[in-house]
């Protein structure tokens, strides 16, 4: 849940843990939810609850389920939230600048933009999410998303018919070369 005092003009989110809110006397309070009907209807979180060990401790159980669900290991440490799944690693840390959190995934290769990463060997997934849990949502879209065929029909799908056919062209013409390959042999033998 997250709230909201009706009487301020500066509209801002709280967390229900948040001091403002457990000190307030007034009952002057509503309530939203999720995070994103509160973003969406003009507040803005609150810069002392919400960070990342606030949210993290806030949203845990919801973290927990989803992460059960999916398999995935979770850690948390003082500067970031590690989730690793089958095929990948993941932090979510706290933004520089701003209350949002990024999302970083390990990198399998050395790219470029590495040097310009706030994580050595990982990589910005430049994902927005409200919740901790839409980054959870997210990365099972990433890692998750070869475990079902694509659907007729889609990018995905068209996506996988040129790879395969491309696939089968490359094969065509190495069993060709092969071919000739073992007639030049019997015919120089």
């Amino acid at each position: 849940m997250y709230f909201c005092n009706n009487n301020s003009k500066e509209k801002i989110v709280h967390l229900s843990s948040c001091y403002h809110i457990v000190d307030s006397k007034s009952k002057n309070y509503s309530c939203f939810d999720n995070l994103r009907k509160a973003l969406d209807n003009g507040y803005r979180p609150c810069r002392h609850c919400f960070s990342l060990r606030q949210r993290y401790f806030s949203e845990k159980e919801n973290i927990q389920n989803y992460c059960m669900k999916y398999n995935y290991i979770l850690a948390f440490n003082a500067d970031s939230i590690e989730i690793t799944t089958s095929k990948g690693q993941w932090k979510i840390i706290q933004a520089k600048y701003n209350k949002k959190l990024e999302l970083y995934h390990k990198n399998t290769e050395e790219r470029f933009s590495d040097k310009f990463s706030r994580i050595s060997g990982y990589h910005n997934q430049r994902f927005l999410g409200y919740e901790m849990t839409d980054y959870v949502e997210y990365i099972f879209s990433h890692d998750g998303r070869w475990k079902t065929p694509p659907l007729k029909g889609t990018k995905r799908y068209r996506s996988q018919q040129k790879r395969l056919a491309k696939q089968e062209r490359h094969n065509s013409i190495n069993n060709v070369i092969r071919l000739i390959d073992s007639l030049h042999v019997q015919a120089s033998g």
